[in-house]
């Protein structure tokens, strides 16, 4: 026989909003392993956009050096494109189970289409994950570019034309390649990216958080019956 103390906990974690909250967490969480793989990919992807820093790791005595920081790009790329997927399908398998019988779907799949499905930049970087997890590390290479006088800018640019090779591209990804040329700067493609989906997951949140305003009260008064938060905070 259960304790009045238990069956409240049952009755909270019975309630939509717990169960929403929960959903969020775990996508939150999902999102956190993405967000720091970005960061800690444009960490070495800033040290190739200051040309003095670069020139410094490249010097012929400074080898092992830039051996690492290629390998660590490679590593941190890998990390970036494989959290990205993965960010997809836990979004996506979370808002099915949230959402798929409500009204809500329709406009949550109108987002989906507009901001990624026909976005360049974002099928690049999904068939970039399947291109580096199936195929072969990507491997971006160094451009020293000299403008004015003494003046030069340095990147770490992607290989269009050796990317191309492989069959695994979509149609979408494969416009992008036209339109970028021979090479295109790494960290570019990245921070659109990134601004794409940060962009989607801000309006998603805030969606949720509309959405079930009345079952996080619901939530909210039960956890204030246990104790367990002050309302008078809120």
């Amino acid at each position: 026989m259960k304790t009045k103390l238990g069956k409240a906990i049952d009755d909270l974690r019975s309630t939509q909003g717990w169960k929403v909250r929960q959903k969020i967490e775990l996508l939150d969480g999902s999102f956190y392993i993405f967000r720091n793989n970005r960061i800690e990919l444009f960490q070495l992807l800033r040290i190739s956009g200051d040309p003095r820093a670069f020139l410094e790791i490249s010097k012929v005595s400074n080898r092992e050096i830039l051996d690492v920081y290629f390998k660590e790009v490679n590593r941190r790329l890998h990390n970036f494109v494989a959290s990205a997927k993965m960010l997809v399908d836990h979004t996506r398998i979370i808002a099915r189970e949230l959402y798929e019988e409500t009204t809500f779907w329709n406009e949550y799949d109108l987002q989906i289409e507009t901001r990624f499905k026909s976005n360049q930049v974002v099928q690049f970087v999904h068939d970039l994950r399947n291109y580096t997890l199936h195929y072969k590390l990507p491997t971006p290479r160094a451009r020293i570019r000299f403008t004015q006088g003494e003046d030069f800018d340095t990147s770490l640019r992607l290989d269009m034309n050796a990317l191309q090779r492989w069959n695994g591209w979509s149609s979408t990804a494969r416009r992008f390649f036209r339109e970028m040329g021979d090479d295109e700067e790494l960290f570019k493609i990245v921070n659109s990216y990134t601004e794409a989906v940060t962009g989607f997951h801000d309006w998603f949140y805030n969606k949720q958080i509309e959405l079930h305003q009345k079952d996080f009260k619901e939530t909210d008064d039960l956890l204030a019956e246990l104790g367990l938060i002050d309302e008078s905070d809120e």
